[in-house]
């Protein structure tokens, strides 16, 4: 389905400016925005290319051109502080996901991968990498050490991206030997 409305929104971006062309660049904001907040897990890695068209739907729509009672209604001044919707949309379904897999090394490596491709470019806020840095350091806390040496492999790959999982790692060994 994100594949779909993803080519519909590149079709839509090469229109030419009507009025009907906005009103259906907003139409189409809002639904990619809609599959961007039930993305699933497996998904996680095609985020950064739904969140750029939303993004780039974003700014070629103005705010003020939609009338009161339509579906995807104008920001207000709060929300258009806080940044884009579908940036947090997407903040929001990965806090969301780290959280609901937060037993789960795999999920939260796919969350991991998805924060830190979109911290680094710019598309989303530092503070939702950190979510899913603490549901990590959660999830080392937690295991036992015959999970961490199952979890060895993993464990390294993310710690080669974020070397502060590897010092977790080692502060938990540390712990339960002293046990």
């Amino acid at each position: 389905m994100l594949d779909e409305a993803e080519r519909f929104a590149e079709e839509v971006m090469r229109m030419p400016e009507t009025p009907a062309s906005k009103k259906l660049r907003g139409a189409v904001r809002t639904r990619l925005c809609e599959l961007l907040d039930v993305i699933p897990l497996r998904d996680l890695d095609r985020v950064p290319g739904a969140l750029h068209l939303a993004l780039e739907l974003d700014r070629e729509t103005p705010q003020y051109s939609w009338r009161p009672g339509e579906t995807w209604a104008p920001l207000t001044e709060v929300e258009e502080a806080k940044g884009p919707r579908a940036a947090k949309v997407v903040e929001n379904r990965i806090a969301h996901l780290s959280m609901k897999h937060a037993g789960d090394l795999g999920a939260l490596a796919r969350c991991h991968a998805a924060s830190s491709v979109l911290v680094s470019s710019g598309l989303m806020e530092p503070k939702v990498h950190e979510v899913v840095l603490g549901c990590l350091f959660r999830w080392v806390e937690r295991s036992s050490l015959q999970t961490l040496l199952h979890s060895a492999a993993s464990l390294a790959a993310l710690g080669g991206a974020e070397p502060a999982v590897h010092v977790g790692v080692e502060q938990r060994v540390v712990q339960r030997c002293r046990q």
